[in-house]
């Protein structure tokens, strides 16, 4: 299980947001690198293409990158070389400090199509945007566990303790990536609502909460979760 939280900066007049105006200033920038299919099987050049898409759309002197999410379908399965070119590609443009979190899909969607071979890297990028990353392994094992586990690796158990109101300006958001079915599709191993469920419960459904279910393609499996240069089943 990956997650990563968005906060804005608060600046001394106030947490500044995006405005609905598009006259008025701009305060976030996501961009995607985006392929269709692996490159001739080179997972780890289609890992350094895809950072590639995505720093020559960005403006890094206006929007530093806070956070890299990838979405990966399974024809880059195991993720391994992927998240490795993807690594790489990241510290060649000295971007190795930014967090990356992610998972394997079924299918990902970009140019209003769905596309069943392809894979997707986004990156958030603001001035006044904070990310924190954290994971929970053996989630199936104890849910409720992993689930204490992820928010005291993101520090939100500390604030639990201090003030039970930790998202005072509705302004954090978590992403979150929980295991799908497992291979032999026991539906006691079926554990995504419970961490989801724990998770609202310790943040006092205050935090806006919002990913997805890891798969693995068309077949009967966990899927992969990534974080950094991990690769999570």
């Amino acid at each position: 299980m990956s997650t990563g939280t968005l906060e804005p900066v608060t600046s001394p007049l106030g947490t500044l947001e995006p405005s609905p105006v598009a006259r008025q200033p701009v305060y976030v920038q996501i961009v995607a690198g985006k392929l269709q299919c692996s490159q001739a099987g080179n997972h780890a050049a289609d890992g350094r293409d895809l950072v590639r898409q995505c720093v020559q759309q960005l403006d890094q002197e206006i929007f530093p990158a806070k956070l890299f999410v990838l979405w990966a379908t399974n024809e880059f399965a195991p993720h391994v070389e992927l998240l490795n070119g993807v690594r790489e590609g990241l510290i060649a443009h000295g971007l190795g400090h930014v967090p990356l979190i992610g998972t394997s899909a079924a299918a990902v969607c970009f140019d209003q199509k769905v596309h069943e071979h392809g894979v997707v890297l986004t990156c958030i990028a603001s001035r006044w945007v904070e990310a924190r990353t954290g994971i929970a392994t053996d989630v199936r094992r104890d849910p409720i566990d992993a689930a204490n586990r992820l928010l005291s690796e993101l520090w939100l158990d500390d604030e639990r303790a201090i003030n039970s109101n930790i998202n005072a300006n509705g302004n954090r958001y978590l992403m979150m990536y929980v295991p799908g079915h497992s291979d032999d599709l026991d539906p006691a191993k079926y554990c995504g609502p419970e961490i989801v469920e724990q998770i609202n419960r310790l943040t006092y459904g205050r935090l806006h909460v919002f990913g997805g279910m890891s798969s693995a393609g068309m077949i009967a499996g966990d899927g992969y979760q990534f974080r950094d240069s991990l690769v999570l089943k």
